[in-house]
């Protein structure tokens, strides 16, 4: 089991403090690295350092590739509006494996792209009932 961090996770400093107290396997998709990069170089922040922060952390930067691509929800092809609104976000989730979990804060737009709700977990929710 892979866990997969949103971008808006990224924000949260709580949160990211708890990761390396997590003993599984930690990941962001190359569209999080890239849409925290844009947000990062607004304030003066480099890519190499969010890289650096990310590889200190033992948080993997996974590719995006065709295969990706096969993974594509209904929703995002049948509705232009949805198209829109959460392409990037149905990127994000294609690289979510069946066993997988993904954390983030907008919780009802990974529902909409059809992510079960097993597999997703909020900043919130996700380190309550830790040991």
């Amino acid at each position: 089991m892979t866990v997969w961090l949103d971008t808006n996770v990224l924000w949260n400093r709580e949160f990211m403090a708890e990761i390396p107290t997590f003993s599984g396997d930690v990941a962001i998709s190359a569209i999080v690295f890239f849409e925290r990069v844009r947000q990062l170089k607004k304030v003066g922040v480099s890519a190499k350092e969010l890289e650096n922060y990310l590889t200190n952390n033992e948080i993997e930067i996974n590719i995006f590739s065709a295969r990706n691509a096969y993974q594509m929800p209904d929703s995002i092809i049948e509705d232009d509006d949805v198209w829109r609104r959460l392409a990037r976000d149905a990127m994000i989730s294609s690289q979510v494996g069946p066993n997988d979990i993904l954390v983030t804060n907008n919780v009802k737009d990974f529902k909409e792209l059809g992510i079960s709700l097993n597999r997703i977990r909020s900043t919130d929710n996700f380190f309550k009932g830790k040991s």
